[in-house]
């Protein structure tokens, strides 16, 4: 009877640790959700194009692996109602192999480009047209899945841009990477190292201005703050800051706030903020 039971054990110990069997416990999660630029414009004899952008990231414990990522996308506007769906994990495994980091992909006959970033992330990005027979605000509804469940959901609105015929600049965080765990040197603190990408998502040059980035305590709400100049942008153009800082143990929420003086007159003022969660653990 005790061999029954030891045989018993060990086969179920075999189960768990065959990664056939083994269940995966990270979520796809939308971190952001964005158009470039940020409002559409129409022309009176032709179509104009908008670009949809999507940051998604595998959130879970740490050697935790995330099922296949799967999109749903909605986009309704006075003219059509378009519903897309894709399998984007085994579309960039079929397009291009599972080793890539950049891929461009077909969903219903149409490009969308993909990278793989560092951190479990994934970014997407594509170009849609916008017609002349287009008004009114357009709803555009993202679903994540994981698997086959649902485990994010995001809307925004898009709307015209105001036809005052003046070309404005549109600052925006284009990409953050920021390790999500950290841990303290002999000092007791630890090395905040990270990438903060800024882009002029506008039709004119920006001014030169700061971006203030505030690192929080999520526990005892302490804040400490860091500031990086921003020097003139082009239209389309974008700049790389390095961001440092040394912080304690604990668990942080780190925010970029763009332009945060308004010294930059923008087409769109509401996107000049994003945020990042991690954490410094101790050895």
């Amino acid at each position: 009877m005790k061999k029954i039971y030891l045989l018993i054990i060990s086969f179920i110990l075999f189960l768990l640790s065959n990664p056939i069997f083994a269940q995966s416990l990270g979520e796809w999660k939308i971190s952001r959700l964005w158009t470039e630029p940020a409002c559409y414009t129409k022309l009176p004899d032709k179509d104009t194009t908008i670009t949809v952008k999507v940051e998604f990231q595998c959130v879970g414990p740490k050697v935790s692996k995330c099922q296949d990522l799967t999109l749903k996308s909605y986009w309704d506007s006075s003219i059509e109602h378009v519903k897309k769906e894709i399998n984007l994990t085994q579309a960039v495994i079929d397009t291009c192999g599972p080793s890539a980091t950049t891929c461009t992909v077909l969903i219903d006959g149409e490009k969308m480009d993909v990278k793989i970033l560092p951190m479990n992330r994934i970014l997407i990005s594509k170009t849609g047209f916008i017609s002349p027979r287009l008004t009114g605000d357009i709803k555009l509804t993202l679903e994540a899945y994981t698997g086959k469940t649902l485990t994010d959901k995001k809307i925004i609105i898009i709307k015209p841009c105001e036809q005052t015929g003046q070309a404005k600049p549109d600052l925006v965080v284009e990409r953050v990477e920021l390790p999500e765990i950290f841990t303290v040197g002999p000092d007791k603190m630890a090395d905040i190292k990270g990438i903060l990408v800024v882009k002029n998502a506008g039709s004119a040059p920006s001014s030169k201005c700061y971006v203030d980035i505030v690192f929080e305590g999520t526990k005892t709400h302490r804040k400490e703050n860091a500031r990086y100049p921003v020097p003139n942008l082009n239209p389309g153009a974008t700049y790389s800051i390095t961001i440092f800082i040394k912080l304690l143990e604990g668990n942080y929420k780190a925010c970029a706030f763009l332009d945060p003086t308004n010294v930059v007159a923008e087409s769109n003022e509401t996107n000049n903020k994003t945020c990042r969660s991690f954490s410094v653990r101790g050895k």
